[in-house]
This record gives structure tokens, C-alpha cells and sequence, in this order.
């Protein structure tokens, strides 16, 4: 029987394709906060995991901000998780 009005928790799927979505064009940390709806420490875990992976990729400009950009490895995780 299915509840209403409870929200299913999302697995690490569904936030690792969240992610790579977010910076398909490249994103900094905050629109990839908002757009996955996660905390900044979530985010770190995940997006290291990520970069260690070779799924994403990161920039630093010079005034400290950081850019996020899906790699061609991650395009492909992110096709089949979106299978």
C-alpha cells in the first residue's frame, strides 16, 4: 500500500545523476546545491567521490570559486543511470 504524502528518500543514484546533470555544461557549487536540492557536506562527499572517479572534473578561477563539469565518463554513467 503506498503512503500519500511521504516523500521517498532518494538513494546515491539518484544523487550521483542529479549531480552530473547539474554540470553537464559546468556549474558552480551553489547551483549544483540548489538544483540537487543536498547540503554542502553531502555535496562534498559526493562530488569527491566523483572527481576521484573521473565523472566530474573541477576548475578553480582565481578568486576561489569553483566550477563543476561532467566528464565524457561521466555523460556515460549518467546515460545509463538514466536508463
Amino acid at each position: 500500500m503506498k503512503r500519500i504524502g511521504v516523500a521517498r528518500r532518494r538513494g546515491g543514484f539518484d544523487i550521483i545523476a542529479g549531480i552530473l546533470r547539474a554540470a553537464l555544461n559546468g556549474a558552480k557549487t551553489t547551483e549544483i546545491i540548489y538544483r540537487v536540492n543536498l547540503n554542502s557536506k553531502r555535496f562534498k562527499e559526493y562530488s569527491n567521490y566523483l572527481i576521484e572517479a573521473g565523472f566530474l572534473e573541477v576548475s578553480t578561477e582565481p578568486r576561489g570559486l569553483k566550477t563543476y563539469k561532467t566528464t565524457d565518463k561521466g555523460r556515460a554513467l549518467l546515460s545509463f543511470l538514466l536508463e
